[in-house]
């Protein structure tokens, strides 16, 4: 009997042992919560001790910092309250976390849908995931001619590790994600009560009528610009136009204080005051322009949310001696039209109401016979039809300084496809900006 025992008790170690070898043979896989962590400490979000814990089963009070900076970010959503954080986080489910990780929160799933991908499993990512996957394809994250994806496999910790260091090397610099830098070039711009700006704006519009004829218009724009806190803004714009050979010059200006703007078009006219204090209320909250540089071609960390804008980092680049982060913003078009379907209401809302469509009925009335609320809906009928037609494209480059994270440069392009009622027109427009005397005395126009 005791030999048996001990023929037993030998069996069982040697099993033990066997299993723990097995099991040591077996690459580690990286649980969801850990995961997070890493991601947490590589694009350096500020972690509070003490706050609360975003989801129920976050318990543990090393854990909890991590998951609520994670949460607030939009990194985690978890789903019905909880996050399973000792669960193995799938490949798919890396992906997405380190995409939102960078501010892409919300990518055109039609467009994604449509995006090739060439993994040879691409039909096995879950619906919600793939749009992510398409942009960590597109952006040099992840490989997909490397056969497999592998979507539900839970990932390993050198995968993982494999993963954040591709994310650091793409997407990160000085452990900030390019909307991070973003957001403290928009702070740091802030920090100023007066800065100057200056650029130039070319555009080309061809217009296809329905008899086939063409016409060109080009136009250039040449403007330069002052700022003064909290918001006040000055322009003035050289406008060229070349409508099919016939060259036409003036000069504008526009002036914005207090919610007010001005207007003036040729230097030897008067201004025309506009109160834009309620209409700039209700789309600030729509685009994300509240309360500082309304109208400055720049973008806030909220406007880019606002309009589905994505940022990436392009190649670093070096000016007169001068080292610069470039900034790629990329724009969500069906989020951009979303967001422009709601400022339309609110303009119709300001156009329809007040002075201004006081002053138009007494100056250009209606069409015969026509009803006010008749010719309101054809107005705005048409306005929708024109948003439903139209597809447009739009890229920004912004070059911030390596060393004191200010707005340099900001390059923009812009393409426009528009088909309304048997009129093609395509819109091209290449324009660039430049910032500079930050603190320096501004002078404003008196205005009468």
């Amino acid at each position: 009997m005791k030999k048996i025992k001990k023929i037993i008790l030998v069996a069982l170690i040697l099993t033990l042992m066997l299993s723990s070898f097995v099991n040591a043979q077996q690459p580690q896989k990286m649980t969801r919560v850990s995961f997070v962590k890493e991601i947490i400490k590589v694009i350096d979000v500020k972690i509070e001790q003490g706050s609360k814990s975003p989801f129920k089963d976050i318990t543990k009070k090393e854990d909890i910092p991590y998951l609520s900076a994670a949460f607030n970010k939009n990194i985690i959503s978890g789903d019905r309250g909880k996050f399973n954080p000792e669960g193995f986080v799938t490949k798919e489910q890396a992906v997405v976390m380190l995409v939102r990780a960078l501010g892409v929160l919300n990518i055109n799933q039609d467009e994604a849908s449509k995006a090739e991908i060439n993994f040879s499993d691409a039909n096995k990512i879950s619906g919600w995931a793939r749009p992510y996957v398409t942009y960590a394809v597109k952006y040099g994250l992840i490989d997909d001619s490397q056969g497999k994806f592998e979507p539900q496999k839970g990932v390993t910790k050198s995968e993982s590790e494999e993963m954040l260091n591709k994310f650091k090397e793409t997407f990160v610099r000085e452990g900030l994600t390019a909307a991070q830098i973003l957001e403290l070039a928009d702070n740091k711009l802030k920090d100023y009560d007066t800065y100057k700006f200056k650029g130039s704006i070319g555009m080309k519009e061809n217009v296809k009528l329905p008899t086939g004829k063409e016409e060109l218009t080009v136009m250039k724009i040449e403007q330069d610009g002052i700022f003064e806190a909290p918001g006040t803004v000055y322009t003035i714009s050289k406008n060229t136009t070349n409508i099919e050979g016939k060259l036409i010059e003036e000069v504008s200006e526009v002036y914005i204080k207090d919610r007010v703007m001005y207007i003036r078009i040729g230097q030897d006219q008067g201004w025309i005051k506009m109160d834009l204090s309620t209409m700039m209320m209700q789309v600030g909250s729509i685009t994300g322009i509240r309360n500082t540089q309304e109208g400055l071609p720049q973008f806030s960390k909220e406007q880019l949310e606002a309009v589905g804008m994505y940022a990436r980092y392009g190649d670093d680049i070096e000016i007169d001696g001068e080292k610069y982060y470039v900034i790629k913003v990329d724009l969500d078009s069906r989020a951009f039209m979303e967001m422009y379907n709601k400022v339309m209401d609110e303009t119709f809302k300001y156009m329809f109401e007040g002075e201004i469509w006081e002053e138009t009925r007494k100056t250009q009335g209606f069409p015969e016979g026509m009803e006010e609320e008749t010719f309101k809906a054809i107005v705005r009928s048409a306005a929708e039809q024109v948003l439903k037609n139209t597809d447009i494209k739009m890229m920004q480059e912004y070059y911030i300084h390596r060393e004191n994270k200010h707005y340099s440069k900001l390059i923009i392009k812009q393409h426009i496809n528009m088909d309304f009622m048997e009129v093609e027109t395509k819109v091209d427009i290449d324009g660039q900006y430049e910032y500079y005397g930050f603190g320096e005395d501004v002078v404003f126009p008196e205005i009468s």
